[in-house]
Formats: structure tokens, sequence, C-alpha cells
């Protein structure tokens, strides 16, 4: 450290300009020993850089990358990264926004685009889905019609497009698919699978970290389910979400 102090000492005694200093500078925020904003402090009170005069010169791209370095690394060093879904007590929430352009999945004929969901499978899922539920000491899900047709028609639509995804072909989100069927939520969210019946639908969903706390967040209130059984595989839809009041 004080090895980088003589050195910057010196470059002022000469009277180096702060480019012509950087390299001095660049080996104190390098070092380790001086972290980057104490060698600008140092610059400043050696008074390198004059306050009355303009340097015009282009930073030296060795200075940046040596100066900056440092810096960028401890602002990095602070950040962190949210989990997909949350603990199931904290709150839940889902962007405010749709575009009213998109068709709404109430008016879309799905019967000639997609079978008809089982409703055994159905039947078998929302069973599993409460029970879990109450052995977590949440709320039972009440199943809407309404929410149930906004999620068929995404099962049917990833099962047109032959493809997961919760971004609807024609670029709708959940949020677009709730607001068309004309459910007021005040939060939302999906889950969607591909993982053979309603068993192993529900197996993988909470076997999945993420899925399971949105399975299970106590801020729903009522869901739907959508599920189109096409070329041997069974396309999984459901919708959770929470009224306002």
């Amino acid at each position: 450290m004080l090895g980088h102090v003589r050195d910057l000492r010196a470059a002022a005694g000469q009277g180096k300009s702060g480019w012509q200093a950087a390299p001095q500078v660049a080996r104190a925020a390098r070092g380790g020993t001086l972290r980057l904003r104490r060698a600008f402090r140092f610059i400043r009170d050696l008074n390198i850089f004059p306050a009355n005069r303009r340097v015009s010169m282009p930073r030296p791209a060795s200075f940046l990358s040596w100066a900056l370095a440092p810096a960028l690394m401890l602002g990095l060093a602070g950040c962190e990264l949210p989990s997909a879904a949350g603990d199931s007590e904290q709150p839940f929430t889902t962007p405010a926004t749709a575009n009213p352009n998109l068709p709404a999945p109430a008016t879309e004929e799905l019967a000639p685009l997609c079978p008809a969901p089982d409703p055994a499978q159905l039947a078998v899922l929302e069973q599993q889905i409460n029970a879990e539920r109450t052995r977590l000491g949440r709320s039972a899900l009440t199943f809407r019609p309404e929410l149930a047709v906004a999620a068929q028609a995404h099962a049917c639509d990833m099962a047109r497009m032959g493809r997961l995804g919760v971004a609807g072909s024609n670029g709708s989100s959940v949020v677009d698919r709730i607001r068309a069927v004309n459910y007021s939520a005040c939060s939302s969210a999906q889950l969607i699978g591909q993982q053979g019946g309603a068993t192993g639908q529900m197996a993988q969903w909470l076997a999945h970290k993420p899925d399971q706390e949105i399975l299970v967040h106590n801020k729903f209130d009522d869901a739907g389910i959508g599920m189109v059984a096409s070329g041997g595989r069974y396309w999984w839809s459901l919708v959770m979400a929470d009224r306002c009041s």
C-alpha cells in the first residue's frame, strides 16, 4: 500500500497530468491493497487533476480495464437474485399490463381444434392439488369455470404449437387470458406441463421447487385446469388467481 502511495505522490511531484499518472492509479486499483475509491481520493487530494484544467485526451483502454474491474466486481458481489416463486408466505404479484387487442379465449371455438379434456383426469388433479394445500395448512382452491376456459385455451394452443410455453401463439400472457374471460385478478400465475396423466403431472410440479411454491401459495383462492390429449401426450395448463374484492 505504501508503495502505491509513493507512486502517486511521485507522479504529483513530477507534475504529471492525470492520464500520465494512469499507470500508477491502475497499479493501486489492481494491487488489491487500495480500493478504487481510495486511489481516486489520493488523486483528488494530490491535485493531479486540477479543477481549472480540462483534459480532452481519451482514456487509455488499459486504465479502464484495470481500474473499473474491481469496482464492477464489488458491485456485483452485493447483488442477489430472487427465487422464481418466493416463499409461499410472501406476497405474489404479476404484471398489471395486458393486451386488450388479443382475442378472448372464451370466444375461440376450441372443440374443432382440440379434444375435450378428460373429466376424470381433471377431477384427480383437482383433488391432489387441494390435498397438498390442506396438508400444508393452506386454503383449498375453488375451481372456476372461467379460469378453466383460459387454461383449456392455452393447453390447446400448446398442443397445436407442439411445444410448452407460458406465452400464447398470439403473444398472450396468462394475464391477458384471465382478463379475456372477465375474471378480475389481483394476482395470478400459471403452471404448465407434459408429464403423462394427472398423478404424474402433480408429481412433477411438486418435485420442482418454484412450481411447488406456486401450487401451494396462500395468495391464490381460485384456479382452472386445462388438459389436451394429443399425439400420445398430455398438455397441461393450470391457471391460479386471486380475485380482486
